[in-house]
């Protein structure tokens, strides 16, 4: 892996990689999302916008985001999500 790549990735605290490209997909996926739609982390819920902030700010909020986002979206591609029918 050179320097760009490593520069590109930053490791959550579960251990997950989000690359910047990987970011920018949850950041679209929370424009995507109605602005009045409320998303519910850890007992606290944030807007749109509060969500986009903590992704973007790539804080603690932001990343479990992030996390989730990019959880639902690999199990989405793989079919994972939808072997319980």
């Amino acid at each position: 892996m050179n320097n760009k790549n490593k520069e590109n990735r930053k490791q959550t605290e579960r251990g997950q990689e989000i690359t910047q490209e990987l970011k920018q997909l949850v950041v679209w996926r929370l424009k995507a999302i109605p602005s009045d739609l409320k998303i519910s982390i850890g007992g606290n819920q944030f807007s749109q916008k509060e969500a986009l902030v903590h992704v973007k700010n790539e804080d603690e909020v932001g990343n479990e985001i992030a996390e989730i986002q990019i959880q639902f979206l690999r199990d989405l591609t793989s079919g994972k999500i939808y072997q319980n029918e």
